[in-house]
């Protein structure tokens, strides 16, 4: 096998801790959020399926949120214009708004027009939310039938009112469970193929070829 491709990463969650910020090639952190430094558990959690690519991945992570895990558009759209300054390939969001603004909606239009590759957590049902139901971002949630290393095709379907991809609920390093570890495996399914050398395209492609799952997962009524 060749060598891996050397990428920049955005990362839009709370700061890693600082064992898992040392795996990455290159790491910097810019602080967002008004609140207590946090703990780096719930950044670190999504980012663990990262680690097998982490040295070939220069990591820019914008902290916008402590613990709490609360944020606002403000924040997020300032958080997406540092990274966008940085010249990332993708940016990945472990988050959801309800209701988005014209600001943030015309943002992240722009940024996948210029060819960055955006990454947004949805629930697997329930309400819409932003980033993940624009139009050109990848919405990707949980799928309880996935192991780690398995993915989902929940949906062909852009702003489908719902995920597109579906990746593994936990992490082995970390307790945090649910959609925003689902969405980090997705990007991290992502990011083997871009280290690898396709272009982002051709690794939606290959995601869609080596999906272990098709269509949402059907859950069994209780008697």
């Amino acid at each position: 096998m060749g060598s891996k491709q050397q990428i920049k990463v955005g990362l839009i969650d709370t700061a890693l801790s600082g064992a898992r910020a040392a795996q990455f090639s290159r790491y910097e952190l810019r602080q967002f959020h008004q609140g207590d430094t946090s703990s780096g558990a719930h950044g670190s959690a999504v980012t663990a399926s990262w680690v097998p690519h982490a040295r070939a991945i220069e990591l820019f992570n914008a902290a916008i949120f402590d613990d709490s895990l609360r944020t606002n558009q403000a924040q997020l759209i300032e958080a997406l214009e540092w990274l966008a300054e940085r010249g990332v390939a993708l940016i990945h969001m472990s988050l959801g708004l309800r209701q988005p603004n014209d600001a943030l909606t015309g943002l992240c239009e722009r940024l996948s027009s210029d060819g960055i590759l955006l990454v947004a957590s949805a629930p697997a049902q329930g309400e819409a939310v932003y980033p993940a139901n624009f139009s050109g971002v990848i919405s990707a949630s949980g799928d309880a039938r996935c192991q780690p290393g398995e993915l989902s095709l929940l949906s062909a379907q852009w702003c489908d009112a719902g995920p597109q991809w579906g990746g593994c609920v936990f992490s082995t390093e970390h307790p945090l469970r649910g959609a925003s570890i689902g969405a980090g495996a997705v990007s991290g399914a992502l990011l083997a193929e871009l280290v690898g050398g396709l272009s982002a395209e051709q690794a939606i492609a290959a995601l869609d070829k080596n999906a272990r799952y098709r269509g949402r997962e059907q859950r069994q009524a209780q008697r």
